[in-house]
């Protein structure tokens, strides 16, 4: 969820210091919860400060680095009949990156490339 616009807080924050409503009005007016409107108005007299707080990310850091990913592209163009846990090895023998087959699949999806090929097409003639 994206954090409320600097605009609308300023004038969730206006309106309040010129007392045109308590916290539940204004909230109604503008469409947010009670909850953020105190938040905003407390951290408004605590800091002076509008900005909402800074995304942060938990977890741990992505494996599926640009590299890698443009190398995974060119190992499906070079290995177009590899499995999945082939193409873990590969990439994990190039770039000593460990990745599990589930998100070797997720790679492929996020560069728009098929998981299989259907060879059944090819052999036909079709």
């Amino acid at each position: 969820m994206q954090p409320y616009s600097k605009d609308l807080r300023s004038r969730i924050v206006a309106a309040h210091a010129a007392g045109e409503g308590s916290v539940r009005e204004l909230a109604r007016r503008f469409a947010v919860s009670p909850f953020f409107v105190q938040k905003l108005l407390t951290k408004f007299r605590a800091t002076g400060s509008l900005a909402p707080k800074p995304y942060i990310r938990y977890g741990p850091v992505g494996k599926r680095t640009p590299e890698a990913l443009e190398y995974i592209r060119q190992l499906v163009i070079e290995y177009n009949d590899a499995t999945l846990a082939e193409l873990c090895e590969r990439l994990a023998q190039r770039h000593d990156v460990q990745l599990s087959v589930p998100s070797m699949c997720r790679a492929l999806k996020q560069l728009d490339l098929p998981r299989k090929k259907d060879f059944t097409r090819h052999r036909a003639g079709q």
